[in-house]
């Protein structure tokens, strides 16, 4: 089987975003990152929806 590839030279995100992403993931491997705890993470968010709906 045969399959022949395109590759693409043009990136489809706008490169203001990238950098963004590669600035987060440099910041990552140089641990200045903040991990966040799946269990907690939705405690504030439903705090404030109770509080919006007063």
């Amino acid at each position: 089987m045969k399959i022949n590839f395109e590759k693409e030279e043009e990136s489809p995100y706008h490169p203001e975003f990238v950098a963004k992403i590669k600035r987060g993931e440099k910041a990552m491997r140089e641990g200045k990152g903040v991990k966040v705890d799946m269990d907690n993470l939705w405690f504030p968010i439903n705090r404030l929806l109770r509080w919006s709906k007063k």
